[in-house]
């Protein structure tokens, strides 16, 4: 296994290739440290043993809306808690694209920055290799090569879009905006710092991991 150090000056030179300025590269660094620690897996979806009110703040109200004990019944199987939190049965999940049975745990997070959901998949496979291979076998998405271009695909297509319903400038933003602009790109909708479970925990690691490689890697 590479150490993480190694792995964040490949991606950054795949994301220099790719057109991504110095503050782009480290912030989708910061995102990746804070997501997978540089090391390729799937998302982890066993929440069996975390608290319930720390999967209602994670998760949020429209997701968690249910009794202790059906909450509690859910996170015994990682399967059903996927298809559930990110199935086509909630507004979410739609629109990611699940739209099979299955597909919330088939298309759960992976790669660099865990791009998650059946829409993402499919275009990235489209855009990047032409044919169906990662809808086909979700599992490539996991290979170092295809992981690398999949995160700068999505960063591109993600971040103005972002940017726009965010208010932020991004040729003139400092290196906290756009780490800020980043997350919220990744994860699909408006931050604020301090404000929520994105705002506080999430940003607090990805400004961190963004801070370990400026020291780590050619910009």
């Amino acid at each position: 296994m590479k150490d993480s150090s190694e792995v964040m000056r490949v991606v950054a030179e795949q994301l220099k290739s790719q057109g991504f300025d110095s503050r782009g590269v480290l912030a989708t660094l910061g995102n990746i440290g804070k997501e997978t620690g540089f090391e390729l897996h799937e998302e982890n979806l066993n929440y069996r043993n975390t608290p319930n009110d720390r999967i209602r703040s994670i998760f949020g109200a429209e997701r968690t809306n249910m009794s202790e004990d059906a909450l509690t019944a859910l996170k015994q199987s990682p399967e059903q808690f996927a298809d559930h939190m990110y199935g086509a049965g909630n507004r979410i999940g739609k629109g990611m694209g699940n739209v099979n049975p299955g597909d919330g745990y088939k298309f759960r997070g992976r790669g660099y920055i865990q791009v998650t959901g059946r829409a993402n998949y499919t275009k990235a496979s489209q855009d990047l290799f032409g044919d169906t291979r990662l809808v086909d076998n979700p599992e490539g998405l996991n290979e170092p090569a295809s992981a690398a271009m999949v995160c700068g695909w999505y960063l591109r297509k993600a971040v103005p879009n972002m940017a726009k319903r965010m208010g932020t400038d991004v040729a003139t933003c400092s290196q906290e905006d756009m780490n800020l602009l980043y997350t919220a790109a990744i994860a699909g909708q408006p931050i604020k710092r301090g404000v929520g479970y994105l705002g506080t925990e999430v940003i607090t690691k990805v400004d961190s991991w963004a801070e370990k490689a400026r020291a780590l890697v050619s910009l």
